[in-house]
C-alpha cells in the first residue's frame, strides 16, 4: 500500500513539474489541484488522512510542501472533520520546518486550522498547484489584517 501510495505521489509531483508556466491555467482547469468538495464526499477520510500524516513526515521537500496545501483546501471544505493529529503535526512543521518555505506554508494552514470560514472564498477557485492555493490563503489574510487595522 505505501508503495502505490509514494508511486502515486511520485505521479502526481512528476506532471506538476512537467507544467510550464504558460499552461498552469489549463492545468487548473484539466486537472485542478483541489478536489471538488462533492469529491470529498466519495473519499475514503480515513485513508486520505493516514496519507496525509505520512506524507507530512516525507524527506520529499515538495511533498511536504504540496500535502500541506490539501491538508489545508481540507480543513477550509470539511472543518468538522476529526485532525487533531495533522494539526499537531502541521503546527511542529511551522516552527521547526526543515526550509523556510515548509514552515511558511505550514503557518498558513495552520491559520487555516484556526479560522477555516475565514477562508471559505479560497476553495471556490480551481488552483494548479499549492503555490496557488496558498497565495489565496496569504491574500485573505493581508485582507483580514488590513481592514481590521484600518477601523
Amino acid at each position: 500500500m505505501k508503495a502505490t501510495t509514494a508511486i502515486a505521489l511520485g505521479l502526481a509531483l512528476a506532471a506538476s513539474t512537467a507544467l510550464s508556466q504558460g499552461t498552469l491555467q489549463q492545468a487548473a482547469d484539466d486537472w485542478p489541484y483541489s478536489p471538488t468538495a462533492a469529491s470529498y464526499g466519495t473519499a475514503n477520510l480515513t485513508q486520505a488522512k493516514k496519507v496525509f500524516q505520512w506524507s507530512l513526515e516525507s524527506d520529499n521537500d515538495g511533498v511536504v510542501e504540496s500535502v500541506l496545501g490539501h491538508i489545508a483546501h481540507m480543513r477550509i471544505t470539511l472543518p468538522q472533520e476529526a485532525m487533531k493529529d495533522i494539526e499537531a503535526a502541521v503546527r511542529e512543521l511551522a516552527n521547526n520546518g526543515r526550509t523556510p518555505v515548509i514552515r511558511y506554508k505550514a503557518y498558513l494552514a495552520s491559520l487555516v486550522f484556526d479560522n477555516p470560514s475565514m477562508f471559505c472564498q479560497t476553495v471556490t477557485n480551481k488552483y494548479a498547484s499549492s503555490d496557488e492555493l496558498f497565495g489565496a490563503i496569504a491574500t485573505r489574510v493581508q485582507q483580514t489584517m488590513l481592514s481590521s487595522t484600518v477601523q
